[in-house]
């Protein structure tokens, strides 16, 4: 009975090493090569923390991590290939090298005798781990990579050890050259190679395959004891200290591997036990298992333990669990190919104006309506409260119901932007003040018109709240009608809704337009029927929870707008963010980690923006929140110009800052150079100095500047986006 028992758990730890070699993600999705040795967060009470490498075992981490962040059963997992091959490939060489010798030895060949023989007593004289530590901790060896430290290894640890094996092989081939039948096989004339290949390898070669099994077991060991003494494939260097002119360092393996893992965690074997146990324990239950394998295999070869065969029923189960689980794996590999497809969500039956999309109007509340029920339909749940759509206060705002902006009986509306909001009906001249000190009290004073004018200005160097302030200081004047104000449209972080409203028509003009020899001569009419915002917004959260076990608290947030000037445009936009959302959702394989999403209103003026009441409440754990994906950029647009800010995603938050890196990896990918946010302002780091939410920005925007060479489609953009989501294991 022990002896079965034996053999089932030799076969059970074999097939589970096979397993990890083949199919890690079988039994971990977490990145070996992942590294965090700092975490911070922001709690509920507001304090920070700032927490550093190792990790003690926890949930979502069931072995902990070790000095540089690493978790340790992904470590193990993943590292059981490099590990096993590594054994592997030194029990070859060292059969390899003392089959052949062995053989020679036993057919009485005094040259193989003498090598094996003399091989071993030298090898037995001095041990071989301190051999192999003497030789492996040269400079030479330990700066090698990867691949010829491997060869390295299976070189001298091939080398050091088949004596041993080749003495065993030689015994026995001798023992076998004394039966009888070999004696027969002399007499009618075989010669030594036909008898070696046909009779005494057809007797040895059970034996054989028994001895790899123990000679792999033996050989793990010695990796075993090499990694406590820091001697293991793929060393790397860290300087830990260079105080008091020395230089103290730290050696770790970049690659998942068994016996690295223990190397550098030795001296941590007081303050975090974990880093050692887990790996020596991995090492342990190997060895057992390829010794019990070993020796139940010898049994049943010799016939201690008879093993009945297996009928036809048995074997057709085993197969459909074998094909079902290759079938399974090869889904998910299919459904890793992650495709993004820009679905059509018309919006014609919804009943909306020729109104924009914007707090609280009309049009803001049909949307507002629709989208709660995409989200409902998609299985998305209310965040707060028993509905997805909140409201929250704001102040009163202003825009452009109605607008219209002629030049010279040239229409530029679309040129312009709206500063400072009102019922305007007017025709007057220009005045060029461009090169004037704006900052000069006396400067009105010098106007001298009988008049009224509409002056146009240079923005470039004034920051908009300057621009505010000028323009509520010329508006007191009688003689201005109105002011132009020439920027580049691009950086104005408010989009035609202001919280502005004065005496006179307040523009922002795009300097790439061109208005040649500016003199009186020049008329511009301006018409605007100006509408006033409600005094409350409206914001969706919704919440998707993860499927996994381990992953189904950690939460990425998406935030989106859905405030548009135009009703094609607020189509294109829901367009997108509905389509990112399905891409996202419907791989339900990958469908781990818990997905909220926030639908903010106000984006267009960072006075009304909707995130603000987001950050004001606390709706989930904030240390379970790992990104911030900022969308609200993205406009509905057919093809722009790609925003990207990765600065509030810091190496101390790793999953953020590999999501960041991917992205930008996907931007190289299509050649799209990517403009960096310059005017990023309070509202764009709110949840992250708030919160301590890591926070991606990514945008689209128009820019009549860039050549369409440089610009994507929305499909493109929500491609690399939810390429990256899925790829990080959302």
């Amino acid at each position: 009975m022990f002896k079965k028992l034996q053999l089932y758990l030799g076969c059970a730890v074999l097939v589970i090493l096979v397993m990890m070699i083949l199919f890690p993600s079988f039994f971990t999705t977490v990145n070996p090569y992942a590294t965090e040795g700092l975490k911070s967060y922001v709690d509920e009470e507001g304090t920070y923390h700032l927490e550093k490498a190792p990790f003690a075992p926890q949930k979502g981490m069931i072995m902990g991590t070790d000095e540089m962040g690493r978790h340790i059963w992904s470590l193990i997992v993943y590292g059981t290939k490099l590990t096993m091959t590594l054994a592997f490939l030194i029990v070859i060489l060292r059969f390899i090298l003392a089959i052949p010798l062995g053989f020679l030895a036993g057919f009485g060949s005094l040259t193989a005798h003498g090598t094996i023989d003399k091989l071993s007593r030298f090898f037995g004289t001095i041990p071989t781990l301190l051999l192999c530590i003497i030789i492996l901790k040269m400079e030479f060896f330990v700066g090698l990579d990867k691949n010829m430290s491997i060869l390295s290894f299976v070189l001298l640890l091939g080398f050091v050890g088949f004596g041993k094996t080749g003495i065993v092989i030689e015994e026995r081939v001798t023992s076998i050259n004394r039966e009888p039948f070999v004696k027969g096989d002399i007499a009618i004339g075989k010669s030594k190679t036909q008898i070696a290949l046909t009779t005494v390898f057809r007797h040895l070669y059970p034996e054989l395959i028994v001895m790899f099994f123990l000679e792999f077991a033996r050989v793990l060991t010695l990796l075993l004891q090499l990694g406590l003494f820091a001697v293991f494939v793929g060393n790397v260097r860290f300087i830990e200290d260079t105080s008091n002119g020395s230089v103290k360092t730290m050696d770790i393996s970049y690659e998942p591997e068994w016996a690295s893992m223990l190397g550098a965690a030795r001296n941590n074997i007081r303050s975090a036990p974990w880093i050692v146990f887990y790996p020596a324990m991995a090492f342990f239950i190997s060895v057992l298992g390829l010794n019990a394998f070993g020796e139940s295999l010898r049994n049943v070869l010799s016939g201690q333990i008879k093993i009945k065969k297996p009928s036809r029923f048995v074997i057709g189960v085993l197969l459909l669990v074998l094909v079902s689980f290759i079938g399974v794996k090869s889904w998910e590999f299919y459904q890793t190919n992650y495709g993004f497809e820009l679905k059509e969500q018309s919006v014609s039956g919804l009943n909306l104006t020729d109104e924009p999309v914007l707090m609280g109007n009309s049009n803001a509340l049909i949307a507002t309506t629709y989208i709660e029920q995409q989200l409902n339909q998609r299985g998305f749940l209310p965040l707060k409260g028993n509905r997805i759509i909140q409201n929250y206060p704001s102040e009163k705002g202003y825009y452009a119901k109605v607008a219209n902006v002629i030049l010279n009986d040239l229409d530029i509306t679309s040129e312009v932007v709206w500063l400072a909001h009102g019922d305007f009906d007017i025709e007057a001249s220009l005045l060029d003040l461009q090169d004037a000190d704006l900052y000069d009290k006396n400067l009105l004073n010098q106007i001298d018109t009988s008049e009224e004018i509409v002056l146009v200005l240079d923005g470039r160097f004034y920051s908009e709240f300057e621009i505010e302030n000028i323009s509520t200081r010329f508006a007191l004047s009688e003689k201005i009608a109105g002011i132009i104000w020439r920027k580049d449209l691009d950086t104005i972080r408010q989009k035609n809704l202001s919280n502005l409203s004065l005496r006179v028509p307040v523009l922002y003009l795009s300097q790439n337009f061109s208005i040649a020899g500016l003199t009186e001569t020049n008329k511009v009419k301006i018409y605007e029927d100006c509408e006033v915002t409600s005094s409350q917004g409206q914001n969706l959260y919704a919440i998707l929870p993860g499927t996994s076990p381990s992953m189904g608290e950690e939460a990425i947030i998406l935030g989106l707008a859905y405030n548009a000037n135009t009703k094609d445009s607020f189509e294109k936009l829901c367009q997108f963010n509905l389509s990112v959302l399905d891409a996202v959702i419907e791989n339900k394989a990958n469908r781990k980690r818990t997905l909220i999403v926030l639908f903010l209103d106000g984006t267009m003026n960072d006075a009304f923006n909707g995130i603000a009441d987001y950050a004001n409440q606390s709706l989930y754990s904030q240390k379970d929140v790992l990104l911030y994906v900022d969308l609200t950029r993205v406009e509905g647009l057919d093809k722009g110009e790609i925003l990207f800010d990765q600065n509030q995603s810091p190496i101390s938050r790793y999953f953020a800052y590999t999501f960041s890196m991917q992205f930008a990896e996907q931007l190289d990918k299509t050649n799209i150079k990517a403009v960096k946010i310059e005017n990023s302002n309070f509202m764009d780091q709110l949840l992250f100095d708030e919160k301590g939410f890591p926070t991606l920005i990514i945008g689209l925007k128009e820019d009549r500047k860039t050549t369409d060479t440089n610009k994507v489609d929305l499909k493109d953009l929500g491609q690399m986006i939810t390429t990256v989501i899925n790829q990080n294991n959302y």
